[in-house]
């Protein structure tokens, strides 16, 4: 099933926690995955099942790993009004992993000729709707920071194959990996962080320790494997 992409970017202003302006520093990576990536539990109507990781042949880097620092909720700055969509196309949505600032609003579309629904599953009840997305049809919500970064699941009721996750972060030091499975966190003042790599399809999850110096650029690169993943049989479930 060939798949159009959309691209959604997303956006915030957050200063660096300490530091002035003007001395940033960055954190750039790449994660791969080794061997066989897993596919989901639940075929679709042509009995195909999706692949749970995006690997690129050549360089083996994953595409939707999200990264981002585990900062004491600065809540500064607020997001940039700018449209952000997910849309329901050709049975997925599309982008499948998204990542906002808290207090940003989400449009979600339907570009097939087949009617959806939108069940989202999450921590804070402000996250939680389940609607009617007919063909043509649109909706709006406005989303909240969780707790631990806990994601928000989508998913839709008349196609069960179709999933998809929203990240929200009180800050804007977060980054999701692109086709090559590589990423970059910029706008860092020196000092000590945690990074945080999630996938929430498979269920993992790395954190790492990362010392970021003033005007330089840290470049790392990870690796996981199946046995890194915790699949469990219903990851509706999982947080």
């Amino acid at each position: 099933m060939k798949i159009r992409l959309l691209v959604c970017v997303a956006v915030g202003f957050c200063l660096p926690p300490t530091g002035a302006r003007g001395d940033e520093g960055a954190i750039e990576g790449v994660i791969r995955f080794k061997g066989e990536a897993p596919v989901s539990r639940i075929a679709d109507d042509a009995s195909e099942r999706r692949k749970l990781l995006i690997v690129d042949r050549k360089t083996k880097g994953v595409r939707d790993v999200i990264a981002y620092l585990d900062l004491p909720s600065p809540k500064c700055g607020k997001p940039i009004a700018k449209q952000i969509v997910v849309d329901q196309l050709e049975h997925h949505f599309v982008p499948h992993l998204l990542a906002i600032r808290s207090g940003q609003t989400v449009k979600f579309t339907n570009s097939d000729a087949a009617n959806h629904n939108i069940r989202s599953i999450a921590f804070d009840e402000r996250n939680e709707f389940n609607i009617y997305t007919g063909v043509g049809r649109e909706y709006k919500h406005v989303f909240y920071a969780q707790r631990k970064n806990i994601p928000i699941r989508l998913s839709c009721d008349i196609h069960p194959w179709m999933s998809g996750w929203i990240f929200v972060f009180e800050h804007s030091h977060f980054a999701i990996t692109d086709e090559k499975g590589k990423f970059r966190i910029a706008g860092l003042a020196a000092g000590d962080y945690e990074l945080v790599l999630r996938q929430p399809d498979v269920g993992y999850l790395r954190r790492i320790k990362v010392q970021v110096e003033a005007d330089k650029s840290i470049k790392r690169e990870f690796e996981f494997a199946r046995a890194d993943l915790k699949l469990i049989d219903d990851d509706r479930k999982r947080e």
